[in-house]
């Protein structure tokens, strides 16, 4: 394979993938397409858009910075407008990508990371509102 043909063919890939995403209901935006390429993929927790619960939510801004030879070099990952990630999170996501980095090296990478986000947020807002409710139940207690 020459390079304008691997060049085709990663093109390809990202563009499969990004499709994916898109049709998972992942908001996307291409931030930059020269000289490389950054997309934004926007990752909530699934009650995120509950205004009216009273329930933690939890959303951020996956910034993906790929290289010119992706899928065989994985493209960087950094989070921004975070909201309501408790302490701890981030650094949690952070190895999380990085053990996906070790073991995904294939086209799916980005899916993947954007998936386990989404996930991580899920399980995270399960935990904080158990953590609520017990906190709401002691203070009935010493009320009564």
């Amino acid at each position: 394979m020459n390079s304008e043909s691997i060049e085709v063919l990663s093109e390809s890939i990202r563009n499969s993938e990004f499709h994916a995403i898109g049709l998972l209901g992942f908001r996307t935006v291409v931030l930059q397409s020269q000289p490389t390429l950054k997309l934004e993929v926007t990752v909530r927790s699934s009650n995120y858009d509950q205004v009216a619960t009273k329930d933690p939510r939890i959303g951020c801004k996956l910034i993906f910075t790929y290289t010119d030879m992706y899928p065989h070099l994985l493209p960087k990952i950094s989070l921004k407008a975070k909201m309501n990630f408790p302490d701890m999170f981030e650094i949690k996501m952070q190895e999380e990508f990085r053990r996906i980095r070790r073991l995904n090296r294939g086209t799916q990478f980005i899916l993947s990371i954007v998936t386990r986000a989404k996930d991580m947020m899920d399980q995270m807002v399960r935990k904080l509102k158990r953590k609520m409710e017990a906190t709401m139940a002691a203070e009935e207690l010493d009320v009564l």
